[in-house]
């Protein structure tokens, strides 16, 4: 479980100045794709946060778990108040079996403790969370990642995945009122809000909505047949399951 949930960790290392986290693209641009060297040059304390995330974004691409981990080691006992060096940190140790999830946790909460607006310390914290089954400390994390980040679709999807599993119609609903806000002309959205409101039985909205997915659909040159199917066995009192 550990290996396929760092894919997912490691999509949050993108700058958080990014709406979004598209790690390939990211990285494919600004790191090196020669191994990296592991002579790592000494911390000190005039390394800045900005250095930390570069220099942990290139033991990440050459998957130098073990050497990250000793780099932020060294920079954190020139400086222990560099939030990156934590995450950075958290991320090693969540790659290597042996670590246990507290010690990761420790240090995703360390960087939270030292920057509240750390998009990617709440996103590393809920994906662990997740692989816990402890889905509302996660959703509560995915929430902290979108009061930073309103159109991070990867924070909304998550969130969306969780309330769905866990069958909270009403914060699903929410968050595809979220999707709309940001993306009022995705016809997902109205599609996903159709499906929570015939789980709460609001038929007719579920119409309006799917209406509106057609609309859409046919704006974009796509086939709306099942959502015409969808509309009218609702319209004859029928389920859809």
């Amino acid at each position: 479980m550990k290996k396929a949930i760092l894919t997912l960790a490691l999509a949050a290392v993108a700058s958080s100045s990014m709406s979004g986290f598209v790690y390939g693209p990211v990285f494919a641009s600004t790191a090196s794709k020669a191994p990296l060297a592991v002579q790592s040059e000494r911390a000190s304390a005039a390394i800045t946060g900005a250095d930390v995330q570069a220099k942990g974004e290139q033991f990440v691409y050459a998957q130098e778990f073990d050497a990250l981990i000793k780099y932020c080691d060294e920079v954190i006992a020139a400086n222990p108040n560099l939030a990156e060096a934590y995450f950075f940190r958290a991320l090693g140790k969540y790659s290597v079996a042996t670590t246990e999830d507290d010690a990761v946790l420790a240090d995703l909460n360390k960087a939270i403790e030292l920057n509240p607006q750390y998009a990617d310390a709440y996103t590393g914290r809920a994906m662990v969370a997740t692989n816990n089954g402890d889905y509302q400390s996660a959703i509560r994390d995915w929430s902290s990642v979108l009061a930073i980040q309103p159109d991070n679709l990867q924070a909304l999807g998550s969130r969306m995945d969780l309330h769905e599993y866990l069958q909270d119609w009403n914060g699903f609903e929410a968050d595809c009122n979220h999707l709309i806000s940001i993306a009022p002309e995705n016809p997902q959205g109205y599609y996903y809000r159709a499906m929570a409101r015939v789980q709460k039985g609001d038929i007719a909205n579920a119409i309006s909505d799917l209406e509106k997915t057609s609309q859409l659909l046919v704006a974009e040159g796509a086939n709306d047949q099942e959502v015409q199917k969808l509309i009218a066995k609702l319209k004859n009192g029928e389920s859809i399951g």
